[in-house]
């Protein structure tokens, strides 16, 4: 008789595991069919003017985590070079806490020495699930033809050029680099570690 109560615990342990297993997966499928802009992400950088691929522009697309109540932090973020072709690829990210709250976008940063850059654009604009930008040439496959504006000498000492904000300067490394290339452009001194 002990047995079979032994045996019934187990199984009410066993039930009980599963349940919390099945919440777990719901609840993480729940934030990542709100939180859509995970990745991967794709496509082309053109010059707006000879509509030629740019090679070598920098792009960092941020996550931020909204808080119940109130603001949201860091929560992680990837960065790439476009090719000789201009195209790029950023995988993105899983996020394995299903507690962990993403907010609906994630937002990228184009930046190349001599550009105007584009800052943050929710990516899902890109896309065509709003009105088009004004950068943005066409969608081909669902991936964006992103067109970038070089800048005259005169605009380049006006412009501003992006901030990383709480962004992680491992995380940015490349995007650190890029201003400080125009920052040597303009006779001006390196902002942030970069380690090389």
């Amino acid at each position: 008789m002990e047995d079979k109560g032994i045996l019934m615990k187990a199984t009410k342990n066993t039930v009980l595991l599963v349940l919390i297993f099945i919440c777990w997966i719901v609840v993480g499928t729940w934030n990542h069919s709100w939180a859509k802009d995970f990745g991967p992400f794709q496509g082309k950088i053109l010059d707006a003017d000879t509509q030629e691929p740019v090679e070598g522009v920098v792009l960092l697309i941020l996550w931020r985590e909204t808080h119940f109540f109130a603001g949201s932090t860091f929560y992680d973020a990837q960065e790439t070079l476009t090719d000789k072709n201009g195209e790029f690829h950023l995988p993105g990210i899983w996020v394995l806490n299903p507690w962990t709250r993403l907010g609906l976008e994630s937002y990228l940063t184009i930046y190349k020495s001599g550009y105007q850059p584009i800052s943050s654009g929710a990516w899902r604009d890109w896309k065509g699930f709003t009105p088009k930008l004004e950068y943005v040439l066409r969608v081909e496959d669902g991936k964006p033809l992103i067109l970038l504006r070089q800048l005259t000498v005169e605009e380049r000492k006006k412009h501003v050029r992006p901030y990383w904000g709480d962004i992680p300067h491992e995380k940015a490394k490349l995007l650190i680099q890029e201003i400080n290339k125009e920052r040597k452009f303009l006779g001006l001194g390196e902002v942030g570690p970069v380690r090389r």
